[in-house]
């Protein structure tokens, strides 16, 4: 297992959740091994429908965060909103550009992250259902040092 990783980005999916990480270092440090993960689908699904009278309500959906203006886009594209989505409230809302990444949704279940607290209000949740994450992009050592 290595002690730290890079800042490569190879999406894969891992184990039977199809957890998502950054690289394979990264799915290593979480405890998966190579054989457990798969590179998620390379580009982002298009629907069929007309969803031009929709209002804006943008979502980011998938392993590979495709951007979606409203609902009626992401569900045409194949995704279930509630276990597939996460509300995407970076350009609809006033909220600083502070970075204090939270990590929010229920215990066990889908977990959205946002930017900073304000951004996770924007898109419902309150602090109660939201926990601090460490912030895209970053790795930590393998070091446990109590």
């Amino acid at each position: 297992m290595p002690a730290s990783c890079g800042m490569i980005s190879s999406p894969l999916l891992c184990g039977t959740k199809q957890c998502p990480y950054a690289n394979e270092c990264i799915a290593s440090l979480a405890g998966y091994d190579p054989s457990q993960c798969t590179a998620p689908p390379p580009t982002c699904p298009v629907g069929d429908a007309d969803c031009s009278g929709e209002p804006s309500n943008p979502y980011t959906c998938g392993p590979n965060n495709c951007p979606y203006n409203t609902v009626c886009d992401a569900q045409s594209a194949g995704f279930d909103i509630g276990a597939d989505c996460c509300q995407d409230t970076r350009g609809n809302t006033l909220c600083t550009s502070d970075i204090s990444s939270v990590s929010c949704g229920p215990p066990g279940g889908k977990q959205c992250s946002y930017s900073n607290q304000c951004l996770a209000d924007a898109a419902g949740y309150n602090s109660k259902q939201c926990c601090n994450a460490v912030p895209d992009g970053i790795a930590c050592t393998a070091d446990f040092k109590p």
